[in-house]
């Protein structure tokens, strides 16, 4: 069984929230084809 410390667990939590605030710097017409493509692949 794979487990995580807590550390693990907060280093991927703040690599998802950066992520996120990167994401939302992209225009939402630009998100929109970006998943648009990601979903015709």
């Amino acid at each position: 069984m794979n487990s995580i410390t807590k550390s693990d667990y907060d280093q991927i939590l703040e690599k998802a929230v950066a992520v996120q605030r990167k994401w939302q710097e992209i225009p939402a017409p630009k998100r929109g084809e970006l998943l648009r493509v990601f979903g015709n692949q």
